[in-house]
């Protein structure tokens, strides 16, 4: 899909789940809003998504909804923005979650923001890590204890620090 020229340099949301953005499908458009579906091959494991883009805020996320072929849903709803340095970003966001483990929501509220400086720091070579990048929602396991859902990620995520291992994820892409 080509997408228009205004919305190229705001697709980073379409990346979700490693998707390339020739997966996406312009499923409508109007003066508010655009809205995106990710399909995917039957039998695959991977979510299917729609993600709504506010037309208002600079084409800001607005909605995210992920369906897992499980039946597990959750959503994400942009209630707020505020526009900081120029942009618009979601100040106040609300997430429900549907999944065979029980239902919850919940709100993320921007509280304050700020220009950050850069940081630089070492990570001791030989240290373990947990890399997560390029993991899908469908790899984490999940289990129960009472009413409590642990999450956590597959064991292929865990490994030593070394100082190349940023630039063999970049490799791979």
């Amino acid at each position: 899909m080509k997408l228009p020229e205004n919305l190229q340099k705001q697709v980073a949301v379409l990346c979700l789940e490693g998707a390339e953005l020739e997966q996406w499908h312009l499923k409508s458009a109007s003066p508010e809003k655009w809205v995106f579906t990710l399909k995917r091959a039957e039998g695959e494991e991977k979510p299917a998504i729609e993600v709504e883009l506010d037309r208002r805020y600079q084409d800001a996320p607005a909605r995210v909804e992920v369906r897992y072929s499980n039946g597990d849903k959750r959503v994400w709803r942009v209630l707020k923005y505020k526009r900081v340095e120029g942009v618009w970003f979601p100040s106040e966001v609300e997430w429900v979650s549907n999944t065979r483990f029980g239902s919850g929501w919940g709100k993320y509220i921007l509280v304050r923001s700020e220009r950050t400086k850069s940081v630089e720091f070492e990570i001791p070579e030989g240290l373990p890590v947990t890399d997560v990048r390029g993991v899908s929602d469908s790899e984490w396991e999940s289990f129960q204890i009472g009413n409590m859902v642990i999450t956590v990620p597959p064991d292929k995520t865990r490994q030593t620090w070394k100082p190349d291992l940023l630039e063999e994820k970049r490799e791979k892409k």
